[in-house]
């Protein structure tokens, strides 16, 4: 007997034991064994959320939030009967979820106690979530339910988080065009109380009272993810004709202005103008795009323009979908590039051409050096995001460990980046022949911002922009130039000043080598 109760103890220890580590694993670095394998929704099902769901000691306490107020979608028999027609030849073909199956349709929706008309349609371009029985819906009111009348219910498994809102608050502060960061809310769609991203549409109601754009088209390419290609990526993408759906003969004037800002766009040569291009707007755009480092939203049918017809300006429109990278030191110094190299499409053009113009670029180290500079600020509002939110995905949602993961791992590619865009800003040396006869300099630099020298002495002054960026082949290429300057007076190393443009940092004299030739 006492064998017997010796054996269950140990039984019990061993046991306790091992889900005690596994929750530990499943709780600390997030590139542990479980960390990596969470993301991977879409070749993974439910079950395996739920068994680590299950082992997640977290989840459980005292703070799950009221469902009292969950919106409802109240489908009728006939609504139900459609969905379900329609989710069986979405899962039943293939990885994708084509267009022409999302029709809206009339349904009723219940929020904090009213019931409202409403149209809705099945959303996203994937059909794993719907494998699952989730759903994630495109809802348009002549009412505003939740202060919007067109609005998406993004699924919590896998898709909708508070990372998303997040991104699109970071997005706004930086003076983007953006979709609206939303809230997480729970609702009742499919039988079962789940969270959700609530976000606002980019619809004329959101852009007219978010923006004051009045006159304005947005462009994308074709959709058709049977085409050719990838899910965002067609051979086609650089066409101007290639677009999402048929315009009618009264849009042609506008129509013709989108092929001329494409046209001149495709034959940009450097030293050229980008036409069209709110330059202060697009370096922040792409500074948004470069310190999270993910190119997926101007993939191919990801990447929106708008046009605004009252200013002739083309915006691209930012909208990062949690898709986030680190920088490595091996990829620093080529970080202009390396980040196009995961994926493809014509659409990157545009972008790589923006980079090595001088202007730019200059407009986009300005603004990476300022996200550098406040990223304990970007993290405390990371972390606050986390907090406020954190309880609906917790008692919620089956994927749970996956969006902790992925908070884990989006503060460590803040931090990362953060720390190889200021090497990438403020890092180099600086070498120079000086020919003190013709008080002439001959310089070269690996500094990847423009640089001041400065005559302390006589006030004198030169710019050298660095290295230059050229756009050759569909790819940004670094060359390193030589200049000369004269000064007017004779100079030595000690009372020449170099400085960073960009941080307003002196360069270090130890990064100085300074040679008489």
């Amino acid at each position: 007997m006492k064998i017997f109760k010796g054996i269950i103890v140990l039984v019990i220890f061993v046991i306790s034991l091992f889900l005690i580590g596994v929750n530990y694993l499943q709780n600390t670095d997030p590139y542990t064994f479980f960390g990596p394998r969470y993301p991977g929704l879409y070749g993974m099902n439910s079950t395996w959320y739920k068994v680590n769901y299950f082992l997640d000691f977290t989840k459980f306490g005292f703070n799950k939030p009221s469902s009292e107020d969950a919106m409802v979608v109240d489908f009728s028999g006939n609504d139900i009967k459609y969905n379900d027609s329609i989710i069986g030849l979405v899962t039943k073909s293939t990885s994708y979820f084509d267009d022409e199956l999302k029709e809206w349709k009339k349904t009723h929706l219940i929020y904090k106690k009213k019931r409202y008309k409403i149209k809705y349609k099945f959303h996203g371009g994937l059909n794993y979530i719907y494998k699952e029985g989730k759903y994630s819906l495109k809802i348009r009111s002549k009412k505003n339910i939740n202060e919007a009348k067109q609005f998406t219910l993004i699924s919590g498994y896998g898709e909708g988080s508070f990372i998303n809102i997040f991104l699109a608050l970071q997005e706004h502060k930086t003076r983007l065009i953006a979709p609206d960061p939303g809230s997480i809310l729970l609702a009742n769609i499919n039988g079962e109380i789940e969270d959700f991203w609530f976000t606002e549409d980019l619809s004329n109601n959101y852009l007219e009272y978010k923006y004051g754009f009045e006159d304005y088209h947005i462009f994308e390419v074709s959709d058709d993810w049977t085409r050719n290609g990838s899910s965002h990526f067609s051979e086609l993408d650089g066409f101007y004709y290639y677009l999402d759906g048929d315009n009618l003969e009264e849009d042609s004037e506008k129509y013709n202005k989108y092929k001329k800002f494409i046209e001149s766009t495709n034959d940009y040569k450097k030293g050229d103008a980008l036409s069209n291009i709110d330059y202060q707007y697009m370096g922040r755009f792409l500074a948004n795009l470069y310190f999270y480092y993910g190119v997926h939203h101007i993939q191919g049918d990801n990447n929106k323009y708008l046009y605004d017809y009252s200013k002739d300006i083309v915006y691209p429109v930012a909208r990062n979908e949690r898709v986030f990278e680190r920088i490595t030191n091996a990829n620093v110094l080529n970080l202009d590039e390396d980040i196009f190299s995961t994926r493809k499409s014509p659409t990157f053009d545009f972008y790589k051409k923006a980079v090595c113009n001088d202007s730019i670029k200059f407009y986009r180290d300005l603004e990476l050096y300022k996200l550098v500079k406040n990223n304990d600020k970007t993290l405390h509002e990371l972390d606050s995001l986390y907090s406020k939110y954190n309880d609906y995905h917790k008692y919620y949602n089956i994927t749970y460990m996956s969006i902790k993961y992925n908070y884990k791992r989006i503060k460590g590619v803040i931090k990362n980046n953060s720390k190889m865009l200021l090497k990438y800003l403020d890092n180099g040396q600086v070498i120079i022949a000086y020919d003190k006869k013709s008080k002439t300099i001959r310089t070269a630099t690996d500094y990847r911002v423009p640089l001041k020298f400065i005559d302390i002495k006589n006030s004198e002054s030169f710019v050298f922009k660095g290295v230059e960026f050229s756009y050759e082949e569909g790819e940004i290429k670094p060359v390193l130039i030589e200049k000369e300057f004269t000064f007017k007076n004779t100079i030595d190393k000690s009372q020449l000043k170099i400085v960073n443009m960009i941080t307003k940092d002196t360069i270090p004299s130890s990064n100085i080598i300074f040679n008489y030739f």
